[in-house]
């Protein structure tokens, strides 16, 4: 029942991982949104991000929805 947000490591086991974790909690969660890294550098996760601006303001346009 919480709101979920899934952050995978930019490549595609990262997002493989990612999508097998959402099928699990997808069912049970309030809400399942994940971070857009698809255009990052293979590998990039959220220890990669820069520091020079808030986190909050990079994810802006990152986080996207699941459709159920």
């Amino acid at each position: 029942g919480r709101d979920v947000v899934l952050w995978p490591d930019a490549d595609d086991d990262g997002r493989n991982a990612m999508m097998k974790l959402a099928a699990i909690l997808a069912p049970s969660a309030a809400s399942l949104q994940w971070v857009m890294t698809d255009d990052l550098g293979k590998g990039f996760d959220a220890a990669d991000v820069p520091t020079d601006k808030p986190l909050l303001d990079w994810l802006a346009g990152r986080v996207v929805g699941v459709q159920r």
